[in-house]
């Protein structure tokens, strides 16, 4: 079984009507996409359809815990991806998530 290709991903501004680009090559996949007409989650999910492409543990992850939640849900997973896609620093991003969590837990818990 062949490994998964790496993915190259960046946002942004297509013509109207065209929702992303893809290029796959022998080891990796490119793919664009424009934030104003598709959102992180759905694109991932649109290109995860023809090619089997990975972007490490934790944002493979994201991306898998969006495919299958509810709709609010989706919408936090996209953000959180979309800020991924903007930054190019996941680490940062899933560090600052868990901490606006676990602040909320602590508030939660101290009422």
């Amino acid at each position: 079984m062949k490994s998964p290709k790496l993915a190259v991903i960046e946002q942004i501004t297509l013509d109207n009507g065209v929702k992303l680009v893809m290029r796959e090559c022998a080891d990796r996949v490119d793919f664009a996409y424009d934030p104003s007409q598709i959102n992180p989650l759905d694109a991932r999910l649109l290109v995860g359809i023809y090619v089997d492409y990975t972007e490490g543990e934790q944002v493979d992850g994201l991306r898998e815990l969006g495919r299958t939640a509810d709709k609010t849900s989706r919408e936090m997973y996209s953000i959180m991806l979309g800020e991924i896609d903007r930054t190019g620093d996941a680490p940062g991003i899933v560090q600052q998530v868990l901490g606006l969590m676990l602040r909320a837990r602590s508030q939660e818990t101290a009422r």
